[in-house]
């Protein structure tokens, strides 16, 4: 697997739209970094960010199970 993730590879990920990914991304809302003009996104940072996420209001309604899929929806 792909060490570091695109906008519409995490907007698929995390059930979002691209545009709110820019979003998240822009606001430092989401672990991210900017490479030759386009965010990247390092997946291991991603992870921790989305379980943190969870208890924290920034996706509450998207959270992971116990069988490490995302549930919920938004």
């Amino acid at each position: 697997m792909n060490e570091f993730m695109n906008v519409k590879q995490v907007a698929e990920y995390l059930d979002l739209n691209e545009k709110k990914v820019y979003q998240l991304a822009n606001e430092a809302r989401i672990p991210a970094t900017k490479a030759t003009g386009k965010w990247l996104f390092p997946r291991s940072l991603l992870d921790r960010w989305l379980l943190g996420s969870c208890h924290e209001g920034v996706m509450n309604d998207r959270c992971i199970d116990s069988s490490g899929l995302i549930t919920g929806n938004g």
